[in-house]
């Protein structure tokens, strides 16, 4: 089948809204996932396996493999793909997504280090096998990246919950409101919703209001961010990264992916 994408170039009012208990598989992009039109995105068995439920990935990779594969983007543009293991001369790894593949990654702009997404959707194509909705994490959305210090995960006296702290700055650069910045008297209390890499839904809340041991011009991220750190056993020198996604909240705000790096995996500087 041709991976061109449907006509279609705007959002559509049915535009299908990834079920989050469906995520089938994530994947981050290297150089040779990212060329436009011409790339193909390399899986392992495992990765294979996880994203079509067939056990001949495992059981018998060295089998000859195709399998076309239906994908929407989150404009509802449609795209067909070809799972395959044919041969690839001066390559160890053949197992890749191809035809269509390319052309998503021109049309989204996608990069080495962005990453993919596909969920599994309630529609099937004409053989039987389920359809996906692909999703992109473009590294250009990152909005917020903190180091994590003993503040923003201490127990404090009386405390019922962690906070993280922010800069009117940080906070005005996950949200993009510039109340943060120019109204410093003003209470804020906005609640922000984040999907962890597991795709966890947690809801935080950042707030602008007086406390014994804040001034009253630093921001908190409250509520989930205790779940956040507990869930993840974050500690000092953790990196945590706020990426905007094309999803909405139910007040039409952004929702955010949240991605983290432990402490002893992050790169020398």
């Amino acid at each position: 089948m041709s991976g061109e994408a449907s006509s279609s170039s705007s959002p559509s009012s049915n535009s299908r809204i990834p079920r989050r208990d469906k995520l089938r598989l994530t994947v981050r992009l290297t150089e040779r996932d990212a060329i436009p039109y011409d790339g193909e995105l390399f899986l392992t068995p495992v990765q294979a396996f996880i994203l079509t439920k067939d056990s001949v990935h495992a059981r018998s990779p060295n089998e000859p493999y195709e399998e076309c594969l239906t994908v929407y983007d989150s404009f509802n543009d449609s795209y067909y793909m070809n799972l395959t293991n044919k041969p690839i001369a001066d390559s160890k790894s053949n197992l890749r997504i191809a035809s269509g593949w390319g052309r998503f990654v021109a049309t989204h702009g996608l990069k080495a280090g962005d990453e993919v997404m596909f969920y599994e959707i309630d529609e099937w194509d004409v053989l039987g096998r389920c359809c996906f909705t692909l999703r992109v994490l473009l590294k250009e959305n990152l909005v917020l990246t903190k180091i994590l210090t003993t503040e923003d995960l201490l127990w404090r006296p009386q405390a019922t919950e962690l906070k993280l702290r922010l800069t009117p700055s940080e906070a005005y650069h996950l949200t993009g409101d510039s109340i943060t910045v120019e109204k410093p008297r003003q209470p804020v209390n906005r609640r922000i919703t984040v999907y962890d890499s597991a795709d966890e839904m947690h809801y935080l809340f950042l707030t602008r209001s007086p406390a014994i041991d804040f001034p009253f011009n630093v921001f908190r991220l409250v509520g989930g961010w205790t779940r956040v750190v507990v869930t993840h056993s974050l500690g000092v020198g953790d990196k945590v990264m706020f990426y905007k996604i094309d999803e909405r909240d139910m007040n039409g705000r952004n929702c955010y992916a949240l991605r983290i790096i432990k402490k002893d995996r992050i790169p020398p500087s």
